[in-house]
Parts: C-alpha cells; structure tokens; sequence
C-alpha cells in the first residue's frame, strides 16, 4: 500500500535519512532574500551550510531570475529603514520634550484643567531635556551598530552575491522558451481554478504572469528531477496553503498534492522544509554547527514577514528590512506576551447601583483600557487562536461598557452621592459601622 501510495504517509525515520543523505536541495527565492535580510553572524551560518552540501545543491532558473530582481531592493530599504528609525526617534524627542501628548491628555480631563494646560508648563526642566536628549543619542547609537552588524547595504560591496555566484556555478537551471511559458500559464490558469498547488494562492495577490511564479518553479524542479532522477528537499520561506498542509495556522507537513504529483511524474520523494526547520536539521543532520541565534533570527524575520502581510497592503516586491523587522520584531513580541495580561476587569454588577458617579467612570475607563489593549494585540496578530481569543474578550469588554453605561444612566446624582457619604463614614467610623447603617437605612 506505501509503495502505491507514499504520499499518503509520512517518511519513516529511515526514509528522512536517505533523502538527507541522497537528496537535490533545492532553495526558493526567499531563501536566498533572507542571507540580507538576518544579522551577519546568521548569514554566514546560511552559506557555511550551502557549502558543505555545495555538491548537492540546485536553483530553479525562476528562482535566480526573482532573486536578482529583488536583491537590490531590500539594500535600498536597509538604507531607507535607518533613515526612517531616527526620524521615529527625533520625532520622540520633540514630543517627549514638547509634552505634546500630556498636554493632550490633561485637556481632556476636563474644562477646568484644559483651560490651563498651558500653564502648568511654563517652566522647563533643562536636566529633563539633557536626559531625553541623552536617551535618544543612546538608542540612535545602537541603531547604526545594529544596522552595521546586518547584510550588505552597499551594492558594490556586496559579498554575498559573489559568495552565491561561487557556490552555484554550474547549478542553475535552464530557461523556458517563450511558447513553453505561454502553454504553462495556461495550464496555471486550469490548475488555479481547480486549487490544484503551488501557487494559487499568489492568484489574489499578483498581477499577470507574476501569479505563476511558484508554478514555473514547480514544473522546473520537476523537470530537473525527472531528468537527474533524484530526490528534492525543497527549502523555502513560503508559509501559504498551496505548499503545506496546515493544522490550528501550523504548519505540518508538505501539500499532499505536491508530493503525489513528485511521486508520480519521478517515482522519488519530495520533501518541503522551512528556513528555520531547516537550519535546525542541518545541525544535527549534516554535523554543521549552526547558532541558536541563527535559529531564532530566521524563524523571527519569517513571522514578521507574514504578519507584515496581513498587516498592511504591500506590492509584491516590496521587501521588509532587517533593521525595521528587528524594531518591529519587539514591539510584536511584547504584545504577544501581553495577552493573558489583558484581564477582564472583575465587575459585580448588581452593585453599580449602589455607587458614586466617579467609582462608575473608573470602571469605565479600566473597561476601555482593555478593551485599546485588545484592539492593539489584533492588528499584530495574525493566528486564529490569538484571533478568537480576541474575539472573544472583546464581545466581553463591549457588554460589559453597555451593561455599566446602562446602570449608570439609571442611577441619579443624589443617591450616588448619598452612597459616597455613606462610604466615607463607614471607613472613617468603621467601629460604628452598625451605627451608621442604621442610621443611613432611615435616610434612605
């Protein structure tokens, strides 16, 4: 039954053995993006691997051609990247220093206080200045030696082009002629509209021919693996469905399709790996040292990649740069830590009723509060789980804000402060508190 249908089951132990022992290494234009998208020290773990598996290794002509175009432009947005990380930061201290924001708060605490904001900062502190000023000296230090220890950001100086030049002479594949591509693109055309992987995906978001892109590719390694008969592990930055099968947004295996059509045009085995995946079995598979470092970059540059993606609209090419992935990367974090963090505040709200107007704003405001923190959390976060959790908390938080809105309408000035009277002489008298119950039940 394996022998028939192999696709169908997972490689045994023995079977990933022989693919690493065996096996072509095929990688994808991002791959190759990423040796400029990581520190030095990570690139250089990169290309020592390519090295010592330098004898097994090919590039699709598609992937070569993607790869020289997009080359230049992560460089350029390296330099733009910086430029723009000390406008962020210059712009921090004129605010910091203006207290613009504080200002805008305080106005919006109410009359009597908006109407003096001014005021209240007529004096400037100079040593609160120098500390602001110092404190963004410090981090726009730390910017250019982080931008330093990156890839390449002068084109000609750009070792690791001539790195990939060596490593891959001979390894390339050909091109296809004209009317090939023409037939081909039609038959992307069928595919697509039956689902049929790679690349269908990229129908939603390219344009033209750039939507066969992963298709070309496909057949290219299909027809190198005919023609050499051997077996492919492709790796790859791709994270979309048309290449894996996917459970809960992770990723599992292969697309079940991709190896059937391998199995059954070659009679070998097809094998997909992500960059991080792989980096990680390179190190024990091929005995290479590989940096923990190494690791964790890769796979941090491959979620920031895809969180960019849902986030915002980007044109095709349009490459994140290392430094701003980094910045990017921290923030995206802490949020993603931040989440159990977001509690629902504890409300019993058979006791609204029973309190001042200004303890019901207050939880107002922490309701709200959360309710910011939660917004915030989903514009970063792109997995289902974080998502229904979302969901979930923030249809908490929006009953809760109607619920409190509600009773507070129905609660009036006077028995509000009435109960904050009452409140204050039971704090203040707490050993006549019986007392005072008593005495406050008459009133009422």
């Amino acid at each position: 039954m394996k022998n028939i249908f192999p696709w169908k089951f997972t490689p045994t132990e023995e079977d990933f053995n022989d693919l690493w022992k065996n096996a072509t290494f095929v990688f994808d234009t991002n791959f190759l993006l990423d040796l400029y998208r990581v520190s030095r020290r990570t690139s250089e773990d990169f290309l020592k691997i390519l090295e010592h598996l330098k004898e097994r290794i090919w590039l699709p002509n598609q992937v070569v051609g993607e790869f020289l175009d997009r080359k230049d432009g992560i460089i350029d947005s390296e330099i733009a990247s910086l430029e723009r990380s000390i406008g962020i930061l210059e712009k921090w201290e004129q605010e910091q220093t203006s207290f613009s924001s504080l200002k805008i708060s305080l106005r919006e605490s109410g009359r009597l206080i908006g109407s003096e904001v001014e005021s209240l900062f007529s004096e400037k502190s100079k040593s609160y200045e120098r500390s602001i000023s110092s404190t963004r000296k410090r981090i726009q230090k730390r910017l250019l030696e982080l931008f330093e220890t990156h890839s390449p950001i002068k084109k000609a100086s750009d070792d690791i082009i001539e790195h990939l030049i060596t490593l891959f002479d001979g390894k390339i594949g050909e091109s296809y002629d004209e009317d090939k591509l023409q037939k081909l693109y039609k038959l992307g055309e069928t595919r697509y509209a039956k689902k049929i992987p790679p690349g269908f995906e990229d129908e939603k978001e390219k344009d033209d021919i750039k939507k066969f892109g992963d298709f070309i590719l496909w057949k290219q390694i299909l027809d190198y693996a005919k023609d050499k008969s051997t077996q492919i592990i492709l790796i790859t930055g791709e994270r979309k469905q048309d290449w894996w099968v996917k459970k809960d947004g992770q990723i599992q295996s292969p697309h079940l399709l991709l190896r059937k059509e391998f199995f059954l045009e070659t009679q070998k085995q097809f094998w997909l790996y992500s960059t991080r995946r792989f980096l990680e079995l390179a190190r024990s598979n091929l005995n290479v040292f590989v940096s923990e470092n190494s690791i964790n970059e890769s796979k941090s540059v491959s979620e920031y990649s895809e969180i960019q993606a849902i986030k915002s609209e980007r044109e095709p090419y349009e490459i994140v740069s290392p430094v701003q992935a980094i910045l990017n990367l921290n923030r995206y974090y802490s949020v993603i830590d931040s989440i159990n963090s977001v509690k629902l505040p504890s409300i019993d709200f058979s006791k609204i009723l029973g309190m001042p107007t200004f303890q019901i704003t207050e939880i107002l405001e922490n309701i709200t509060r959360s309710q910011r923190q939660m917004e915030l959390i989903s514009s970063y976060v792109s997995s289902d789980a974080f998502k229904n959790k979302y969901i979930e908390q923030n249809e908490a938080l929006t009953k809760a804000i109607s619920e409190v809105t509600r009773l507070a309408q129905v609660e009036n000035n006077r028995q509000a402060d009435l109960l904050a009277r009452y409140f204050t002489r039971t704090i203040v008298n707490s050993s006549e508190k019986g007392e005072d119950s008593s005495d406050d039940s008459s009133t009422s």
